[in-house]
């Protein structure tokens, strides 16, 4: 299976060769990588912390509880 990427933001076709290989798409290429390598480590520090604060992680609360109104990070 075959994937044609095109990005109409950027100039970016996949099916050129010269968009490839360009010194711009591999600049970009690179920020974004480290953007995210950036973000993942600071999503987990945050929810390294707050589990060192007890606080509750999960969007839903487990079967038989139930999120507190007033607190949500609290389970009832």
């Amino acid at each position: 299976m075959v994937v044609r990427f095109i990005s109409v933001t950027d100039g970016f076709d996949r099916s050129r060769p010269s968009d490839i290989d360009s010194l711009d798409t591999s600049f970009k290429t690179l920020i974004y990588d480290l953007y995210s390598r950036e973000l993942s480590q600071k999503v987990k520090a945050a929810r390294k912390q707050r589990a060192k604060q007890g606080l509750f992680l999960s969007p839903n609360a487990p079967f038989c509880y139930v999120k507190d109104e007033n607190d949500k990070n609290h389970l009832i």
